[in-house]
């Protein structure tokens, strides 16, 4: 089930000497039981797994800006 808005990120990446932004829409999601998951290779995503919110937390103080961002929006620590 799709919810609130979170944030929008930002990021530039260059792919075959062209260079691209893209911005991403984050919002909360809601599923029921654990549906299969794959990752979107075409972007460079290797893997993906389930986590619960401590697991998730850990790992992204490693990731990402773009993803410690939307970590804080969810938190409600992101001071604009």
């Amino acid at each position: 089930m799709l919810g609130e808005k979170l944030c929008e990120t930002v990021h530039r990446y260059a792919v075959d000497g062209s260079n691209y932004v893209k911005t991403t829409h984050w919002f909360r999601m809601k599923v029921e039981g654990r549906p299969e998951l794959s990752p979107q290779r075409e972007e460079g995503i290797e893997a993906v797994q389930w986590m619960l919110e401590p697991q998730w937390r850990q790992a992204a103080i490693d990731s990402y800006p773009t993803i410690q961002e939307v970590v804080r929006t969810a938190s409600g620590t992101n001071k604009r």
